[in-house]
């Protein structure tokens, strides 16, 4: 929003518009909540718990 408009020499943070900006941060918030939710599921199947040693190693 910030840099890639002023590089390509449009308005920056597109004119300050507010409803697209925060449609930006819902859209990235809700990526981030979604792959914070499923990355725990996928990453249990992936690498079982080691076993609990008891005594010595």
């Amino acid at each position: 929003m910030f840099v890639v408009a002023s590089i390509k020499g449009a308005p920056v943070a597109n004119g300050w518009a507010a409803w697209p900006m925060a449609r930006s941060l819902i859209i990235n918030g809700v990526w981030g909540l979604g792959v914070g939710l499923i990355m725990p599921l996928l990453l249990a199947r992936a690498m079982p718990a080691a076993p609990i040693r008891v005594g010595r190693p």
